[in-house]
């Protein structure tokens, strides 16, 4: 203390001294309380508290803690302080301001303090000279040492400032004080319980005034914080003592109090402490003092000037506003609390266009930052991954389980991406299914959509990342089934979310899942190759080991997407996915009769097996009834080819066909062509499907008739040739060429003898008949010859007699007489 006091009688004053005496702070405190130290004197008294993880075996600090604090070494001033708590005598604690001050996000850190230590009270030693000064102005007389007097004599008011100086300045004046390192270290929290600290307990004995005398900032953030902290500790003062006033000027007349007495003088500082206001009036003049914004402008400048335009964020999940990283999902309260914090008017379109502006400036992803963070971990075996949580081996299983988790990160990366199935596990209840999508989702998982419909039930869904869907076993008629195939495979939904004016396109960037414990749930097989199922059966799903390895799951999935692995299925596993998914179908009563019916024949329509196989009047079906057979039709792979005419009865008749999937597989690659008549598909072959373009002949204009009248002639089966069979040849036909022969074979079809084609369908006598029916129908709509046909047949298919033709020569010359129709 010796070479202290030599300093102060120098001539040549340290700096940091005459930065104290320039807070009017008296020389004898100073003295008593501050020092100057640099180098590892520095590094000892602020890092004293640094445990032995910090410290070599020989006591001295880490390298690594060392350059952490590198900026002390330059020096610095050290305030330390008493102790109440400890009769007073001084701690290691304290203040430290270095020459060589570091910055954190920007801002200079003026003041540090040990670390690893809660915040104390400056309790300052003051010299003789302030003693006697204070107790004269409080005419109370001195016994023992200061701090004890003052302890011992509640009548006298304490005033509690910001920094040590400040609290010098006051003692110096002679007014008690005691200084907090910062606004808000008057109180600590536990359990959500505010409580002040014990240094100050130690001096607010019941009937002592408590003066807070806090800094006057010109900066609006800062007055609002600066408040907060003085009506906050104050209201703990208050039912500690029961007596507590503030100290209030205009920031104009100086920042601390320091300023404020340096600037008008001890006489003037009577005033202002005669003046000051309680707890509750200053609280009333505070709440009054409101800020009164017009203009968009302007409340943008406010944001920025209370550093707000940094805290809003905008999640991009949640579709929410964030201040803090707390969400606000109620508009109308969030802008009544923002009124209150801040003591703000505005209006509600100049707050939410602003505050929306700012949050959408600082957009953020929460599952995209979460798959970030994991992306670099030891990935799991993605291609065995429903062996491992639901023991199954199948090599479908695991590929659609993959398939579905690389898709749901595609939906994050490209949302609104095309996903093409729902990932549902079958299996009875209390397995752990509805488990398995909460623990794969954590935080972004949502299992209460149950319901598809509806615009708040879209924006919940836009709210998750993992869906679990509950409509799924609750599906009980095909519209619904329709609806949630429809919902599946939506990429985009127009939604409207909080503090938007109105709604917009949202592109999705969820994954949906199901659980189902019902065996037929599927009443759309159209759409059941978008119900990727995981047959569970009995077992537990392996939920445990789910939670265990969850991280190193999403890192496989993302490391999968980025080496460009699809999320797609392939043709043949499409198909695999619809054969399976067969067993899950609910089932329907026509079912076996109808397929029965259909195992013969090519093409057909609903009308024909309502009226002749279900006997059905025609006048008493109903949609309904016509739906049902849509439905069994493409449940066993039939195709709808829409409306064809054909000659029945000698009549030309439209109706909606079906045909068989061979045929339906025939028209979709090219081999067969999309207009073919319903008696060219009737009297397919499976080998003809093999030679392309059979079934397009060139086109051909009839010559015209020279006899309208007398040549045309119907074609009759009674028309024998010399061998007893049907001929259709022309009188100017004397001899016919060999040709090659056509016989029945087994189940009366008939067989070409030269290329041994099989029929599709069942050609017998009664169907051959059709075919020459429907030619007599075309002859006569088309005014033809007998002559007109038979030169059509030999251009055709090098026939000189209509029954030297096979079935798939007279197709030949139906489709020519067909594209000739009007």
């Amino acid at each position: 203390m010796a070479s202290r006091k030599t300093q102060v009688q120098s001539q040549e004053k340290p700096a940091y001294f005459l930065e104290w005496e320039a807070s009017k702070v008296a020389p004898e405190i100073i003295d008593k309380n501050v020092t100057f130290l640099e180098g590892n004197n520095a590094y000892e008294a602020l890092l004293y508290s640094l445990g032995e993880e910090a410290r070599t075996n020989s006591g001295q600090l880490r390298q690594k803690y060392l350059l952490r604090y590198n900026h002390l070494f330059a020096g610095g001033w050290f305030c330390s302080t008493l102790d109440p708590l400890a009769n007073f005598s001084r701690t290691d604690w304290g203040c430290f301001k270095p020459l060589e001050p570091k910055e954190k996000d920007g801002k200079t850190i003026k003041y540090e303090h040990p670390p690893n230590t809660p915040p104390r009270a400056f309790f300052l030693e003051i010299g003789e000279a302030q003693y006697q000064k204070i107790s004269e102005l409080w005419e109370v007389g001195k016994t023992g040492k200061f701090w004890e007097w003052l302890q011992a004599n509640p009548t006298i008011p304490l005033i509690i400032t910001e920094g040590a100086k400040k609290a010098g300045a006051l003692l110096s004046a002679g007014y008690p004080a005691i200084a907090l390192p910062g606004v808000n270290s008057g109180y600590r929290t536990l359990d959500e319980e505010k409580y002040l600290i014990p240094e100050i307990t130690k001096m607010g004995q019941p009937g002592r005034e408590i003066i807070l005398c806090f800094d006057q900032d010109s900066r609006f953030k800062t007055q609002k914080m600066v408040n907060r902290a003085i009506l906050e500790t104050g209201k703990l003062l208050l039912n500690q003592t029961g007596r507590v006033s503030v100290m209030d000027w205009e920031p104009a007349q100086g920042k601390g109090i320091d300023d404020w007495i340096a600037a008008h003088g001890e006489k003037e500082l009577h005033q202002l402490v005669e003046n000051r206001l309680s707890l509750a009036e200053f609280g009333e003049k505070k709440i009054r003092k409101v800020r009164k914004i017009t203009q968009n402008a302007h409340f943008l400048d406010f944001l920025r000037e209370t550093e707000l335009d940094k805290k809003l964020k905008y999640n991009l999940l949640s579709l929410e506003i964030e201040l803090d990283g707390k969400q606000f999902d109620d508009p109308d309260w969030f802008y009544m609390w923002f009124c209150d914090r801040y003591s703000v008017e505005v209006s509600e379109k100049i707050f939410f266009g602003g505050v929306n502006y700012f949050a959408q400036s600082n957009k953020y992803h929460p599952v995209k930052d979460y798959l970030e963070s994991v992306a670099d971990l030891p990935p799991v075996d993605l291609d065995n991954a429903a062996a491992r949580y639901f023991g199954l081996t199948d090599p479908i299983s695991n590929i659609l389980l993959k398939r579905w988790l690389i898709g749901a990160v595609a939906r994050i990366h490209k949302p609104g991406c095309k996903l093409q199935g729902a990932l549902i596990l079958y299996g009875k209840g209390g397995r752990g299914k509805s488990t398995f999508f909460e623990k794969l989702g954590g935080p972004f998982y949502g299992g209460d959509v149950d319901d598809i419909r509806g615009k708040d039930n879209l924006l919940k869904q836009h709210n998750y990342w993992i869906i679990e869907c509950q409509e799924f076993d609750q599906i009980t008629s095909r519209s619904q089934a329709a609806a949630l195939k429809g919902w599946i495979t939506t990429d985009t939904d127009q939604i409207r979310p909080p503090y938007a004016r109105k709604a917009s396109p949202h592109r999705r960037g969820f994954a949906i899942g199901g659980s189902v414990n019902g065996i037929e749930f599927l009443s759309d097989p159209t759409g059941s190759r978008r119900f990727w199922i995981l047959d569970v059966g009995n077992k537990f799903v392996n939920n445990d080991l789910l939670e265990s390895e969850r991280d190193n799951l999403w890192a496989a999935v993302v490391q999968a997407y980025i080496a460009g692995e699809r999320w797609h299925l392939t043709a043949e596993e499409e198909n695999k996915v619809s054969d399976s998914n067969k067993r899950y179908e609910v089932s329907d009563e026509w079912t076996g009769i109808i397929e029965e019916y259909i195992s013969g024949r090519n093409a057909l329509t609903a009308m024909e097996i309502l009226t002749e196989v279900l006997e059905f009047e025609e006048k008493a079906i109903t949609r309904k009834e016509s739906l049902r057979i849509t439905n069994i039709l493409t449940s066993l792979g039939w195709g709808k080819i829409g409306q064809r005419r054909e000659i029945y009865q000698g009549r030309s008749r439209r109706g909606n066909w079906w045909v068989r999937p061979e045929v339906m597989e025939a028209m979709e690659s090219g081999k067969l062509s999309p207009q073919a008549s319903i008696a060219e598909i009737k009297g397919l072959y499976l080998s003809e499907l093999n030679q392309e373009g059979v079934l397009t002949p060139p086109s051909y204009s009839p010559p015209p008739s020279t006899s309208p009248e007398s040549s045309i002639r119907r074609l009759e089966p009674n028309d024998r040739n010399k061998n007893g069979q049907v001929s259709y040849t022309t009188p100017k036909i004397e001899q016919k060429k060999e040709k090659e022969k056509t016989s029945p074979g087994e189940n009366g079809s008939y067989a070409n003898e030269k290329t041994n084609k099989t029929p599709l369908g069942i050609l017998d006598d009664s169907h051959r008949e059709s075919q020459i029916e429907e030619i007599n129908g075309y002859k006569e709509i088309l005014g033809l010859t007998t002559e007109d046909l038979c030169k059509k047949a030999q251009e055709l298919v090098g026939k000189d007699s209509i029954f030297d033709c096979s079935p798939a020569d007279l197709i030949n010359l139906i489709y020519w007489l067909r594209r000739q129709l009007p």
